[in-house]
């Protein structure tokens, strides 16, 4: 609240003061001071770069303010002919700012509708995939594996970091609540990976990353094929494209045990072990193995809820619109967290763009958010005083 506070007396501030001096010196002098150009535009400067990171584009003329800050910006050493006009309309913008800090000061967040909260998370999601498509940063990892190493699995589980969030950014109807989940549930356990990778905490992590594939792609084919014969047994039945993969002898089971015996070592009864996963870990011992506190809080809050909502069992939860709208809010935070976190991450291992671009995008994503979520309070502020 200090802070909301502070913002109301520097916006006073500058709307009773310099603004109104600037007018009056314009107003007063036949010829114009050598200070008046840089005067006007300093101002002019600091008051939109207030009010614009402030203020919603529905609540103010947006579209002008820009306008008249770029003149001035690109023509910093004249008088513009419009400078009273500017000054002006900027000091109405000024005056209305302060009046929706103040609203927005009324307001109690638990007034702002479940809805609105769940679309300012979903904005966030959504501005983050725009803002690095913008540069591209995605695309340019393409091309930078090489060969079966950690670098190249970390572009791997990026990839899939970001097709997990693309769906994600689709899931914005409350209907959408189970898949969002999942989605949810899955950048959890890819990000857990690429911190796995970072701090290189498992042994021949790359092989056995790739190899995983390989052995599983053999497990899944061997069941099919088992299952197959089991129900069916007295009839003979026709060959399909899986007896054609299990019967090339690059595929055989001795090879497969033999490859799983080499990563992932002997069981107590002296057969291969057949991984779970690639680290083959449990999801949690991943993320003590991580040993982050920031990604066990997140574990915390999205692992168990999450299955919640994939698994089978029930949930009354589904028949809460205000709560699929909070859940949805929650989810919609943690997508885009663990998102920019994987983008921070894979950039710093290959870096496509400057580190402080990658934090600016961060910090525009988060600004973007907070002036939804103002102009938010703004209307509830509003709606109270309304009905006060």
């Amino acid at each position: 609240m200090n802070d909301e506070i502070l913002l109301v007396q520097i916006i006073t501030k500058r709307l009773k003061t310099t603004g109104l001096q600037l007018l009056r010196r314009l107003s007063k002098t036949m010829v114009v001071d050598s200070q008046m150009p840089s005067d006007i535009t300093e101002w002019i400067k600091e008051s939109t770069n207030q009010i614009l990171p402030l203020m919603p584009e529905d609540l103010s003329d947006y579209n002008v303010l820009v306008e008249i800050q770029s003149r001035y910006i690109k023509n910093p050493s004249i008088v513009h002919l419009s400078a009273e006009q500017d000054i002006r309309i900027v000091l109405h913008h000024l005056q209305m700012a302060r009046d929706c800090v103040l609203a927005a000061i009324r307001a109690n967040s638990r007034d702002i509708p479940p809805q609105n909260w769940a679309n300012a998370a979903h904005l966030g999601l959504k501005c983050a995939l725009e803002d690095l498509a913008s540069v591209k940063f995605i695309e340019n990892h393409k091309g930078k594996e090489d060969g079966i190493t950690s670098r190249t699995a970390m572009l791997n589980i990026y990839g899939k970091v970001c097709m997990r969030t693309k769906s994600m950014v689709k899931m914005n109807r409350p209907e959408d609540l189970l898949a969002l989940a999942g989605c949810v549930r899955a950048v959890l356990e890819l990000y857990v990976d690429l911190n796995l990778f970072r701090i290189e905490a498992i042994p021949n992590g790359a092989e056995k990353y790739f190899s995983f594939q390989k052995v599983e792609k053999w497990r899944v084919a061997n069941n099919l094929v088992n299952m197959r014969n089991q129900l069916d047994s007295s009839a003979p039945r026709e060959a399909t494209h899986l007896d054609a993969y299990l019967n090339d002898p690059a595929n055989s089971q001795t090879n497969i045990e033999a490859l799983r015996s080499k990563l992932w070592g002997i069981d107590k009864n002296g057969k291969a072990v057949i991984p779970k996963n690639w680290p083959n870990m449990d999801l949690k011992q991943r993320v003590n193995e991580v040993g982050d506190k920031e990604l066990s809080e997140i574990y915390i809050e999205s692992y168990y809820y999450c299955n919640w909502m994939v698994h089978s069992m029930y949930t009354n939860l589904l028949n809460n619109l205000e709560n699929v709208c909070l859940f949805a809010w929650h989810l919609f935070e943690l997508g885009t967290k663990m998102f920019l976190m994987a983008t921070q991450l894979i950039n710093e291992t290959i870096e496509v763009i400057p580190e402080e671009d990658v934090e600016l995008i961060i910090e525009k994503v988060k600004k973007k958010k907070l002036k939804y979520m103002f102009g938010e309070l703004v209307k509830a502020g509003r709606n109270q005083s309304n009905s006060g």
